[in-house]
């Protein structure tokens, strides 16, 4: 699991395809959403979230998956 930012300020990202070095996945805007990782531990799996505050100051669930446990 990767995860940046650690809490500090947000830059705004070039969305200029012509300036980028890089080419990002990601095609929203150019001042990013914040956001934080979610994990639950169940008896079967564990549950990843990313939960994402709106601009109406609500979180919603980005980007979730589960991984089974594995018993041996």
């Amino acid at each position: 699991i990767v995860s940046g930012g650690g809490g500090g300020p947000r830059h705004k990202v070039s969305t200029d395809l012509t300036k980028r070095a890089d080419q990002d996945l990601f095609s929203g805007p150019e001042l990013r959403f914040f956001h934080f990782c979610e994990i639950e531990g169940h008896n079967d799996a564990f549950v990843f979230r990313a939960l994402r505050l709106e601009s109406d100051e609500t979180f919603s669930v980005a980007d979730p998956f589960t991984i089974p446990k594995v018993r041996r």
